[in-house]
């Protein structure tokens, strides 16, 4: 970072999904200042959509928000050391939505949350996606269902609160965008 002092990162916490650090940074006009932000290991999240143009969401559980929720199958990268991100984005879409897709296609990488913390995400869409079982969620995840959905109804959902996940927002937006060019031969 040209004309800033930065002192070493400090870990102030480490949990299992991210950490918790603390930099010591001097401005190029002399005023000090602490940054407190989130490490987190990164993130990918996956849009299936059905041969038919149909979205598919699940139904979770989310307790920091104590609700139920309608988002898109998505996971961290915390705990997967060597996979790629496309690799994960295959077992949470098998996990959570109990799919596989017949081509994965990664539309963004993206910082989220950049004001409070170092997430690099990754955006997934799967085309022509087909149920194989059921979901088989980790303990600590509550899914209820998948359902497909129509462009139109997804607009419902989002109106009506039921779909209020910012990243299953912003990964939709990217996939029907994919998605569309892709189904017009763009």
């Amino acid at each position: 970072m040209r004309d800033w002092t930065v002192e070493p990162e400090e870990c102030v916490h480490d949990f299992r999904w991210f950490q918790i650090l603390r930099k010591q940074v001097r401005s190029p006009d002399g005023t000090d200042g602490i940054f407190t932000f989130f490490a987190h290991p990164g993130s990918v999240f996956v849009v299936p959509v059905t041969a038919e143009g149909k979205f598919v969401l699940i139904r979770s559980f989310r307790f920091t928000t104590d609700s139920w929720t309608w988002e898109v199958p998505a996971g961290s990268m915390h705990d997967r050391v060597g996979m790629s991100p496309e690799l994960v984005a295959k077992e949470e879409l098998a996990e959570e939505a109990g799919m596989v897709a017949e081509r994965l296609d990664l539309v963004a990488e993206l910082h989220l949350g950049n004001g409070y913390s170092r997430h690099r995400a990754q955006f997934f869409v799967a085309h022509n996606a087909t149920q194989i079982g059921p979901s088989s969620p980790d303990a600590l995840e509550r899914i209820e269902r998948s359902q497909e959905f129509s462009i139109g109804e997804l607009g419902h959902l989002i109106e009506s609160g039921e779909l209020s996940d910012g990243d299953s927002l912003l990964a939709i937006f990217l996939s029907y965008q994919r998605h569309t060019l892709t189904a017009t031969g763009n």
